[in-house]
């Protein structure tokens, strides 16, 4: 569990689960490449109810809404760098 800080000085904690204001996204060739990964699991005869979560998040880029200012908040390098911020118009 963190708290996340958007740069309009909100904060706000990631720790419910699942999270309201975490969003995962993914290209449209990554997600090709995910669902790929997860046809080829499932016929190989892994379980893929529990890993297909895990699958589709590897292939994207973690990104916040923060609720108050509903700035997105995206994680390009990873959620131990920081974030691009984008507030709306």
């Amino acid at each position: 569990m963190a708290t996340i800080i958007c740069s309009g000085g909100h904060s706000f904690s990631d720790g419910e689960i699942p999270s309201p204001y975490e969003w995962t996204l993914i290209s449209d060739i990554n997600l090709g490449d995910a669902l790929d990964k997860i046809i080829g699991q499932t016929r190989a005869g892994a379980d893929i109810e529990a890993q297909a979560g895990v699958i589709m998040s590897s292939y994207g880029h973690i990104a916040y809404i923060c609720p108050e200012c509903k700035r997105l908040l995206v994680f390009e390098n990873g959620i131990e760098n920081p974030a691009t911020s984008y507030r709306r118009e």
